[in-house]
């Protein structure tokens, strides 16, 4: 019979951990109408009530994308937004990789966000040039 509650335990704590539920959810949708090389996006989150770092690393494989970032906690903050993309220089042979830290300014630099869901709408050329991408960020 002890065995059987044990069995019964072993099982079911795990899921109540699980059911912890999440905190907050990051919806990114992007619509490029261009991009240039392989552009790769790291998202780090940081789950403040359980001291945990989340990666999320999204392949941009086409102009429209969705995804979904979750949270876990309701305390989090996002350490890195670096937007990282490898081209092919024909003339050396070679790979180079271009870097944006901070990219639509999603950081938050130490201030942690309480509970606080994200709408990220990307759109333009994604190219070398940052500047051509356009963020629209809503909070709530």
């Amino acid at each position: 019979m002890q065995w059987i509650l044990c069995v019964i335990l072993c099982v079911t704590s795990p899921l109540a951990v699980a059911m912890d539920g999440f905190g907050a959810t990051l919806q990114i949708y992007t619509r490029f109408h261009t991009y240039v090389g392989k552009p790769q996006w790291l998202l780090m989150i940081y789950d403040a009530d359980h001291g945990q770092m989340v990666p999320y690393l999204f392949d941009i494989h086409r102009g429209d994308n969705m995804w979904t970032a979750f949270t876990y906690s309701h305390d989090y903050e996002i350490v890195a937004s670096t937007l990282q993309i490898s081209t092919y220089q024909s003339n050396y042979n070679r790979f180079v990789q271009y870097t944006v830290n901070d990219f639509c300014h999603l950081e938050t630099h130490g201030v942690p966000l309480q509970g606080e869901s994200m709408y990220i709408i990307i759109t333009g050329d994604l190219t070398l040039d940052a500047s051509n991408v356009s963020c629209q960020i809503s909070r709530y």
